[in-house]
């Protein structure tokens, strides 16, 4: 049923219809456990990384929420100064939030600097008198970072965030 190829030297026989004929030319005694360990180690690597992209997305989506709160808030006509300047405070530090929360960090490693992974991808570029946020720029790569989790599989682990935060294009809304 199943051809079987000898190895040499150990004289381990392998099911070639298992690991297929040209994996058990190539097989070295020793080196398919080194390969595997190395292949989970990127997937736990990997797990790591796209579970703090995930983690850190939603948070995004709670800023987003509570400035949309703050909005409806500000929409309302009883308010006075004082009211305003208080939600422009509140705002101020959402954005803080939320530039604190796209300069994340997986082991030194920056989740939404693409393939640069190590150069922090958004700053303030722009203040106003008081030193608050006027503009925000991406300055990371635009590529994605990717590790091998098998032998001809690659994923990719870091996004760049201009994609993630700054792209325009957007779908038809459907309801």
């Amino acid at each position: 049923p199943y051809a079987q190829k000898r190895l040499k030297p150990s004289g381990v026989r392998i099911p070639t219809a298992v690991f297929g004929l040209s994996a058990t030319r190539d097989l070295r005694i020793g080196q398919v456990p080194k390969c595997n360990s190395a292949y989970l180690d990127n997937i736990n690597s990997v797990r790591s990384a796209l579970n703090l992209g995930v983690s850190t997305l939603q948070q995004v989506g709670s800023v987003f929420t509570e400035a949309r709160s703050i909005a409806l808030e500000a929409s309302n006509s009883i308010n006075d100064p004082a009211a305003y300047e208080a939600l422009a405070h509140q705002v101020d530090s959402l954005i803080d939030r939320l530039v604190s929360l796209a300069n994340s960090q997986n082991n030194h490693s920056y989740v939404f600097a693409g393939a640069a992974s190590g150069a922090k991808p958004f700053a303030v570029t722009s203040q106003d008198s008081r030193g608050l946020p006027l503009a925000v720029s991406y300055q990371a790569d635009t590529g994605y970072a990717q590790a091998n989790v098998d032998r001809n599989q690659q994923v990719a682990i870091y996004f760049p965030g201009n994609d993630v935060f700054m792209n325009r294009e957007r779908q038809p809304t459907t309801f």
